[in-house]
């Protein structure tokens, strides 16, 4: 058997329980010999360069140097199995050595056709067992004793109920982190279970599909194991279509970016509005199996490049790279952030430390997504102005990339997948015009596009969406980008950052003691208690209420207990995000009445910890009308007080000198004596949920937008 150390970081195993040769499981050259169509096409694959890649060579012995050999292990079951089986991540040997090389093979011919089980707890990290064939002989010898038993041959290494089930890719094509012990869905890298939980695993679906029918689809080749001439492509394209680049594999490109651009749609659509146009760009997936993007969205970007205006001079541009290849913070990106127990972003692909994703973006499996900018044109532009949209795509953001490679100055290429063009007169009419197609100018190959403005029947159509009437007491806030964080706040405010947010409606002001009032006499519940001389007048005596206003803001209730007042009228908490959009407008100012420190008068709430009632400082109001944000009373969020992201920063960038508590809750607004130029609508800090004190809430909603 195996030394007991040598797979504890992964699941992968051998029949017997003990170390394999690599020999055993490599030799792929030895399966050229009779496949040579298909071994050309593994050959250039990445699960040929599963091992190899630079990046995942160079962060298999990053994790081993900062986490150890078996955190390596949890790498090496999937990106390096022979190596790992044959014992080279043991820690004794180690220790001994150092990291072994990486296998040139990676995933080899046998790595997969080897496998005779999965396991199922869960479903990641290499969880299968390997019964490698006995050694073959080499040359002539060993072919002609293949041929002596073809059938043998074929049924000791095809395995139909496996080889063919979507869940032998799952086995590796899901990941759970080695510091969770219950796994959840934002815990996993797992196209897998993205697949089995979208509508292509179903059967009845007009176009259902497996893994293996989308990655691996017939292709034509001159080989003894093809069926009418075809066999299961083995190049089994995905996104990786930089590695095929660098390696000088065209072919390999070529199917890489079919696939891409077979699976996504990319739409623009751009209208005139005030000071300038609005633009939406919506990402679909109508032909993707599992979300896109997946796999290592921690460290992976994709994102959308507008250009408004002549791109030699343009207007306009988001989601641009600088000199130094990091993109544009305010680009709109899909990808997940991911935080360690300190509430830390594991941006370096660390999984050993993550705790917890705290923010995800993809586009679900046959679904889409929009994104929207706010453009602002020169007053007197005149004549149409060219809008373009392209999805950009790269395997290795440029932080991870530096700190991978030492600051060696090298990069990892973008991949342009699909581009998108209108033309939008400032002058015309406001409304989002259609175009053709189902949401506007259609996504192509990025080269050679025809103009594609205009709508179909030349008519301007839907206006730009509003979000749906908002319910009694609450303010409805349109779907769209919204500026989060500062740069030159405190630590915990940075970096700033932009992101896409749907249409929510938030209470216009905080929830008021004759609403808690009304909630608790309906559940003839006790209402909150807290035994300290400032909170006497506040408290409690069971159902009965404390002397207060009703419309004065309600307190001393614990986050959980916010949260159920809400959930009572089908509402929840705001999230961060939400808060801050709703404190700052669509224009992001500093504070809710605009960029200026100091605050409208009003001096019924200046100066005291609690105002006497909700909405009484209306001037100081946030664009969309939401009341007492700043200057009112600290407010719960539904948010994990968390570090933002921070992938865009440079490499010469101040790192964090904050530590989050990973129990706390994120906290927003400030009491009317707390004002000046420190409690600006970006503020925020971190309270312990089951804490009582002077902190209100409001409640928020999600809006359909259709």
């Amino acid at each position: 058997p195996a030394p007991a150390a040598a797979f504890a970081g992964s699941p992968l195993r051998s029949a017997h329980g003990g170390l394999v040769p690599a020999g055993r499981l490599g030799g792929s050259a030895g399966c050229a010999e009779c496949h040579p169509a298909i071994a050309a096409q593994w050959a250039e694959s990445m699960h040929r360069a599963s091992a190899t890649d630079e990046h995942v060579a160079a962060g298999v012995r990053w994790t081993a140097r900062e986490a150890g050999p078996v955190a390596a292990q949890h790498c090496a079951g999937c990106h390096d199995p022979i190596t790992l089986l044959a014992g080279g991540w043991d820690p004794a040997r180690v220790a001994a050595d150092g990291p072994p090389p990486p296998h040139d093979e990676g995933v080899s011919c046998l790595a997969c056709h080897a496998v005779t089980a999965l396991h199922q707890d869960p479903l990641a990290n290499g969880s299968a067992t390997l019964s490698p064939p006995p050694p073959r002989l080499p040359g002539a010898l060993g072919r002609l004793l293949i041929h002596a038993d073809l059938r043998a041959h074929a049924d000791g290494l095809l395995r139909p109920e496996l080889h063919r089930d979507a869940a032998s890719c799952g086995a590796c094509h899901q990941q759970h982190l080695p510091g969770l012990t219950a796994p959840t869905e934002a815990d996993l890298e797992q196209q897998y279970a993205e697949w089995r939980a979208g509508p292509f695993s179903d059967p009845a679906h007009p176009d259902a599909a497996t893994c293996q029918g989308c990655h691996m689809p017939l292709v034509e080749a001159d080989d003894p194991a093809a069926v009418d001439g075809k066999v299961h492509s083995h190049r089994m394209p995905g996104a990786n279509h930089a590695h095929a680049v660098k390696m000088g594999y065209p072919a390999q490109a070529e199917a890489v970016l079919a696939t891409l651009r077979e699976g996504l749609t990319l739409d623009l659509r751009a209208a005139p509005a005030p000071g300038g146009l609005e633009v939406e760009a919506t990402l679909g997936a109508p032909k993707v199996g599992h979300r896109f993007p997946s796999g290592a969205t921690d460290v992976s970007e994709a994102w959308i490049e507008l250009v408004v205006g002549d791109p030699a001079a343009p207007l306009y541009v988001s989601g641009a790279l600088d000199a130094a290849h990091y993109l544009d913070p305010d680009a709109r990106v899909w990808r997940r952030t991911l935080v360690d127990a300190r509430g830390l972003p594991v941006d370096l692909h660390e999984l050993h430390r993550v705790d917890r994703a705290v923010a995800s973006r993809s586009v679900p499996p046959g679904g889409a997504d929009a994104v929207r900018w706010t453009v602002p044109l020169p007053p007197d532009l005149a004549g149409p102005v060219p809008v373009r949209a392209r999805l950009r795509l790269r395997r290795a953001n440029q932080r991870w990339n530096d700190w991978l490679f030492n600051f060696d100055g090298r990069t990892v290429p973008v991949t342009d997948v699909l581009e998108a063009r209108v033309e939008v007169d400032p002058a015309g009419p406001p409304g989002l015009d259609p175009g053709p197609g189902p949401g506007g100018a259609s996504g192509d190959a990025p080269s050679g596009l025809p103009d594609k403005s205009g709508s179909p029947d030349g008519e301007s159509a839907d206006l730009p969406r509003p979000p749906p009437p908002a319910p009694p007491g609450m303010v409805a806030i349109a779907a769209g980008p919204a500026r989060i964080g500062l740069d030159d706040g405190e630590p915990d405010e940075g970096p700033a950052f932009t992101v896409d947010l749907p249409a929510f409606a938030i209470d216009r002001a905080p929830v008021t003691h004759g609403q808690l009032k009304a909630h608790l006499a309906a559940r003839g519940a006790a209402g909150p208690v807290l035994r300290l001389p400032w909170a006497d007048a506040l408290s409690w005596a069971g159902t009965a209420a404390p002397a207060v206003a009703d419309d004065a803001p309600a307190v001393l209730l614990t986050r959980e207990e916010a949260a159920a007042v809400c959930a009572a009228r089908g509402a929840r908490l705001p999230t961060e995000f939400e808060w801050e959009r709703a404190a700052r407008g669509a224009a992001g100012h500093r504070w809710p009445w605009g960029d200026a420190a100091d605050p409208p008068p009003c001096p019924a709430v200046d100066g005291r910890d609690l105002p006497p009632a909700v909405g009484l400082c209306p001037d100081r109001a946030s664009p969309d009308g939401v009341l007492d944000l700043v200057g009112g009373v600290v407010e719960w969020t539904g948010s994990p007080y968390a570090a933002y992201p921070r992938a865009h920063l440079h490499p010469n960038a101040n790192e964090w000198v904050i530590t989050f508590d990973p129990g706390a809750a994120a906290v927003r607004g400030s009491p009317a004596r707390a004002l000046g130029p420190a409690t600006t609508a970006a503020a925020r800090t971190g309270q312990n949920p089951y804490q009582r004190g002077r902190v209100g809430f409001r409640c928020a909603v999600s809006l359909e937008t259709g």
